[in-house]
């Protein structure tokens, strides 16, 4: 069924008239008429009774207009709610972030709710590999993430950010007077790592295997 024909019978009710109607709707009488009459032929009924100037609904004609009123009703509000989720109005973003980015973008998330308040935010705080199974899943719409994302997964990347690899050391002599270190050196010392949910821990492991040696890993 159009909706338009739907629209154009409606609104022949309401004023009793093809030319009225025509009027409001802003299109000729003749397409309006031609309108009805697929209508009719669609529903294989007669909606309408024409009676000197008047117009008197059939019965299926009362069934259809009544019926139509909430359709028309319910097409409305939908094309209310698309406008509204076209134009940011309204909304659920699902966003995944690892743990140690967090704080990194509490400015970003608050200009978001600024600029964007009806849309409902929903975060969900887990290590980079989590997260971008997430998103490949559909479960959620984007996430952050350290680079580089493997290759064989089919995920659209865009560098926010950039930041050293620290690592932390006991504040003894050995380290006093250092401001870097190679990978290679951590050979000899034990280490507290990201488990393996963070695609932190899988680059470092890489790391460490291209360095040649094997970690010695006390905590994940």
């Amino acid at each position: 069924m159009d909706v338009r024909a739907l629209r154009y019978f409606v609104e022949v009710v309401r004023q009793q008239s093809f030319t009225r109607a025509a009027e409001q709707l802003y299109v000729t009488q003749p397409t309006i008429s031609k309108m009805l009459r697929q209508l009719e032929e669609e529903l294989d009924c007669t909606l309408l009774i024409r009676e000197g100037r008047k117009l008197h609904l059939t019965d299926t004609g009362q069934a259809v207009y009544q019926r139509g009123l909430t359709i028309l009703q319910e097409f409305k509000q939908l094309e209310t709610e698309i406008g509204d989720i076209n134009e940011l109005k309204t909304g659920e973003l699902r966003l995944g972030i690892p743990p140690m980015v967090g704080m990194q973008i509490v400015g970003s998330i608050s200009a978001f709710r600024q600029r964007y308040p009806g849309i409902e935010l929903k975060i969900s705080e887990f290590g980079g590999l989590t997260v971008q199974q997430a998103v490949l899943s559909g479960s959620l719409d984007l996430a952050l993430t350290a680079l580089p994302v493997a290759e064989d997964l089919t995920l659209n990347t865009l560098p926010l950010m950039s930041h050293p690899l620290c690592v932390l050391v006991p504040r003894t002599e050995q380290w006093l007077n250092r401001s870097s270190i190679a990978l290679a050196e951590l050979a000899e010392h034990q280490i507290l790592i990201f488990n393996e949910e963070f695609s932190l821990n899988r680059q470092l492991m890489h790391a460490f295997q291209r360095s040649g040696f094997t970690p010695k890993i006390a905590v994940r």
